[in-house]
């Protein structure tokens, strides 16, 4: 399970997914085993959308979400207490006996912490022999554990929240060999993730559970993953614990990075501290599990999911849904604090929708206001665009970029919009950069490179870089 650090044209941080997602539910809440084999089926008929290796046997990734089988449970002879009283959910662990009494150890630290009790450690029965080469060597030993002790129902999610979290956080930091092999799947009072490195035809018989006719669901989420240009694990298989996802999230450098920046004044009456839940965003996972990282601590922070999820997937901008007097004035403000002579944006002319063209127009606004207010700065400030804003912008490349003035930005820009059905005549679109049209993460993995490199204050919405110069 452990993950190929940065070798060759390797690299973590590209841990992209690109997948298929399917949902099943019964619309009264009945629960069903017909509804579990229903939603296999689903994501068995999905196969196409995941991605398998050369021996056909080895899958990027599978996984179902469901509800708790609190029947089912009891007849394994657990003595759980009623229904949403106790926390169950799979644990990924090493194989080594010694490694994995270590981790829990940790474990049970912190759920006694909580004022809790790791009532059962049930060993989860699995058909290794169906697997691939690869699969195999990196299977981890696969537990579930039942935790126990809740006197009020309404907080018990949240501080199993709080355990996960703290228990990742002392088993990252702590010297353990086989530490990367260590992953909670899922730990709720109403859902139970079963996944792993598996194809979506293998999923059904890997885990014997999910074709007990006593395990039963009234939802099922299931997904087939295909790890874009990376590596598949075992943890990185999905449903996450509160979405299945489709990947490919191109600004996600930049994500990640500004919700790590916000951890330093980021508090929560509901969360108590927030330090000894950081990192919020688990390092070295992909970009759905980032994202589904800040949904659950937003969600855990007392948000309802629809309104977490209307934050981290916000309207675009375009004609019907213009920039917002407020976009224009946080991007006058950090102008007027910073005073730039060089302002980078990261973005086209020629977009008439999204981020791009919503940029360039803030940062336009906002030197207007400044203009007009007969600010000194903007006597020698001078506006830099690539040839094609999604070529990589590599800071060996800067002679590539082109310089206007605010004025010969404006003019440009409503040149290109007014021919915009004449894109070979504009001048940042020749034939080989139009082949990149679709190549946003090029983009992307460039602006993360101009941030790194050159130390830029990030306008977060507008994607608007701007140079720390002093005067």
């Amino acid at each position: 399970m452990a993950k190929t650090e940065q070798t060759g044209l390797y690299d973590a941080t590209n841990e992209h997914d690109a997948c298929g997602v399917g949902m099943v539910v019964n619309i009264h809440g009945n629960k069903s085993h017909e509804l579990v084999d229903s939603a296999l089926k689903v994501l068995e008929n999905m196969r196409h959308r995941g991605a398998e290796g050369a021996d056909n046997k080895t899958g990027d990734g599978a996984g179902i979400m469901l509800q708790i089988p609190h029947e089912f449970i009891l007849l394994q002879g657990i003595p759980v207490p009623e229904k949403e009283k106790y926390g169950t959910g799979l644990v990924f662990l090493p194989k080594d006996e010694k490694e994995q009494a270590s981790i829990l150890s940790i474990m049970i630290e912190e759920i006694e912490r909580e004022g809790l009790t790791l009532m059962h450690l049930r060993n989860v029965p699995t058909c290794p022999e169906i697997l691939g080469e690869s699969a195999l060597a990196n299977e981890p030993d696969i537990k579930q554990v039942f935790i126990t002790g809740f006197t009020e129902t309404e907080t018990a999610d949240r501080k199993l929240y709080l355990i996960r979290k703290r228990i990742e956080n002392k088993v990252r930091m702590s010297a353990i060999p086989a530490k990367e092999d260590f992953y909670i799947v899922s730990l709720s009072t109403k859902s139970i993730i079963y996944k792993g490195m598996l194809s979506s035809l293998q999923l059904r018989n890997y885990y014997p559970d999910l074709t007990n006719n006593y395990f039963t669901s009234g939802l099922a989420l299931v997904h087939s993953r295909f790890s874009t240009n990376t590596f598949p694990t075992w943890g990185l298989a999905q449903p996450f614990r509160l979405l299945a996802h489709n990947g490919e999230i191109n600004t996600i450098r930049g994500n990640r990075g500004w919700m790590e920046a916000r951890e330093s004044v980021l508090s929560s009456p509901t969360l108590g501290d927030i330090k000894e839940i950081r990192p919020i965003i688990q390092p070295g996972m992909s970009d759905s599990a980032s994202l589904d990282n800040v949904l659950e601590f937003l969600v855990m922070s007392g948000l309802s999911l629809p309104h977490a999820m209307a934050m981290l997937v916000p309207e675009s901008f375009n004609e019907k849904n213009p920039i917002s007097e407020a976009d224009v004035e946080i991007v006058l403000q950090l102008l007027r604090d910073v005073k730039p002579h060089q302002i980078y944006v990261a973005g086209d002319l020629a977009d008439p929708h999204g981020t791009h063209r919503v940029c360039t127009d803030a940062v336009l606004a906002a030197i207007d206001i400044e203009k007009e207010a007969g600010a000194e700065w903007l006597k020698d400030c001078r506006i830099w665009m690539y040839r094609g804003a999604w070529a990589e912008w590599e800071i060996e490349n800067i002679e590539m970029a082109v310089p206007f003035s605010p004025e010969e930005l404006r003019a440009k820009r409503n040149s290109i919009l007014k021919h915009q059905s004449q894109m070979e005549s504009a001048p940042f679109l020749g034939n080989d950069e139009r082949l990149f049209w679709q190549r946003s993460e090029d983009r992307n993995r460039g602006t993360a490179a101009l941030y790194d490199q050159l130390g830029l204050a990030c306008y977060e919405a507008m994607e608007a870089f701007v140079e720390y110069v002093p005067l």
